[in-house]
């Protein structure tokens, strides 16, 4: 595996670890969607209701580094997409299915899962999709 890939796997494994522990509060700190543990370069980030109806998306200017993602919250060096106007997005509803996705350089991570509270999300599933690192066709 390379070692591109095998970072994108520590991040995987560390957003669906993570981000089924935050489901409960940690003191007196609001609960992160995501904890980030993995590559830097982050592009953007989509939760979506399960017929793909975008409830909240954020993308940044350039690849940034980020720690953390909470729902609603646009973190620095990103702009929000949707909702427009910077509204805030709808609180999730327990038990609904959603979807998630986390654009980087190297490549994306696809989660579904279900809202467990009014901005937090368990993931149940999870796909790795890789960027190529080269140009080179198989003509």
């Amino acid at each position: 595996m390379s070692r591109s890939a095998s970072s994108w796997g520590r991040l995987l494994i560390g957003l669906v670890v993570v981000a089924g522990a935050v489901a409960g509060c940690r003191g007196d700190q609001k609960p992160s969607l995501f904890v980030i543990s993995g590559p830097t370069g982050l592009q953007s980030f989509q939760l979506a209701e399960e017929d793909g109806g975008v409830l909240w998306s954020v993308v940044a200017a350039e690849p940034t580094t980020l720690s953390r993602i909470d729902y609603g919250l646009v973190p620095d060096g990103f702009r929000q997409v949707t909702p427009e106007g910077n509204e805030p997005p709808r609180a999730l509803i327990p038990g609904e299915w959603l979807r998630s996705e986390i654009v980087g350089v190297e490549g994306s991570f696809h989660h579904e899962g279900v809202a467990t509270g009014p901005d937090s999300f368990q993931p149940l599933t999870s796909k790795m999709v890789l960027q190529r690192s080269d140009s080179s066709s198989l003509d």
